[in-house]
């Protein structure tokens, strides 16, 4: 059946009208949900740890927490007691080490290192280990699997001998959570439903054992690292073996004592097994290090908050759908400086919010990608415009020159 000249009419005043504002907004509907789903990759996540490591470095350290020290078995200690670091640490420094650690009477002592079963090298020294351990308030890494089993970490968290974990007051998972080997949750984002304990088990050991409050985080909140590698109070062992003891001691009253390794060189390794890409440096950081981080967030209640994966989602949608809605609608220039003025302004806002409120807002990195595409899809669109409208001037302008003639 043939079309009728008035319907004809209607659908080109329809198409006039209405054709591209709906081309416009199914553009960026489908960009904004597909620059959701970018954001939600590792990769995606990985722009956005990009910019949070930027934001630490342009912000520069922070206060660190004043109630908790590291104790490090680092190379200082290997170099000053001339022992080989193709080797553990002897145990009996090991033993020396927290029987004095025990003395200064500490809140919380962490042991964030293993300690495998070597009784047949040094049996005294593996009883006053267990002495020790017995006596204190102690806690010792677990070497617990952690439910994500495809976790590339997962392979690092091995045991300590049973008789050490039974001589604990806890266990621990010590695992910690991130995307693409970027170590960046303050708990287990598996567990972000769960009770404290259960998502972030350190808690357990500073509310029951060392008596201290701490605060919370949300099911995805992130480490808000005090600054690079060396921000936290650290002590190395060997001023406990054999240096100032008394002043090592008053460093470790009444604190969060966490004991691990931070030597290059630990037990055959010319590079160390025990450092990782954070968010919160350019540089990788030691395990225990990372651990302190986390410990001062709960207890001073910094770590970075976010909004609800849900709102995250929403709101990067939503941003991405008004940018390329006005963009598409505007004039090139005028589009232009929208689209600069919403990236500049992204990464103000998002600067200003992580230095003043300790708050990420995450997708930043995503929205950046998408103000790049919106500027070439409004280039293509507005170059395809002023195409056919030259064509149009080009056809109107030749058919009054015929007429003329």
């Amino acid at each position: 059946m043939p079309i009728s000249a008035e319907l004809k009419d209607e659908l080109q005043r329809f198409n006039r009208k209405w054709a591209k504002p709906l081309f416009q907004v199914s553009v960026a509907l489908l960009l904004g949900a597909a620059i959701a789903f970018f954001w939600s990759t590792a990769t995606g996540q990985r722009f956005d740890f990009f910019f949070l490591e930027k934001f630490h470095s342009l912000r520069g350290p922070i206060a660190a927490p004043k109630d908790v020290v590291v104790v490090s078995i680092d190379t200082e200690t290997y170099e000053k007691l001339e022992q080989s670091t193709n080797f553990p640490l002897p145990r009996h420094y090991l033993a020396d080490a927290l029987e004095r650690i025990i003395e200064a009477a500490p809140k919380v002592v962490i042991l964030d290192a293993k300690i495998p079963n070597e009784r047949t090298i040094d049996p005294k020294a593996d009883l006053r280990i267990e002495e020790a351990l017995k006596k204190g308030p102690t806690t010792i890494w677990s070497g617990a699997i952690p439910d994500d089993l495809s976790d590339p970490l997962a392979v690092l968290n091995l045991p300590s001998d049973e008789r050490f974990r039974k001589a604990a007051k806890l266990e621990l998972s010590m695992a910690v959570y991130g995307v693409d080997n970027v170590l960046a949750y303050v708990g287990n984002p598996n567990k972000g439903g769960k009770a404290l304990y259960e998502s972030v088990p350190v808690a357990e050991a500073l509310e029951e054992l060392g008596k201290v409050r701490v605060q919370a985080p949300g099911a995805f909140d992130l480490i808000n690292f005090y600054g690079p590698p060396g921000t936290i109070k650290r002590l190395s062992i060997y001023e406990l073996i054999a240096g100032d003891i008394a002043k090592a001691q008053a460093l470790l009253k009444d604190k969060v004592v966490l004991l691990g390794y931070q030597s290059a060189h630990y037990a055959k390794a010319t590079t160390n097994k025990d450092s990782f890409l954070v968010t919160g440096s350019a540089f990788p950081m030691y395990g225990v290090e990372i651990h302190g981080n986390m410990v001062g967030n709960l207890i001073d209640g910094t770590f970075l908050r976010r909004f609800s994966t849900k709102n995250e989602v929403l709101v990067l949608i939503l941003s991405v759908f008004i940018i390329a809605s006005f963009a598409m609608h505007s004039p090139t220039f005028t589009a232009v400086g929208l689209i600069g003025g919403s990236a500049l302004g992204s990464i103000v806002a998002a600067y200003y919010l992580f230095t003043r409120y300790n708050f990420w807002l995450s997708g930043i990195g995503s929205f950046l990608v998408a103000t790049a595409i919106v500027f070439i899809i409004s280039a293509f669109y507005f170059f395809r415009r002023s195409q056919l409208y030259k064509r149009y001037i080009e056809r109107t302008m030749g058919f009054k020159r015929d007429k003329e003639l």
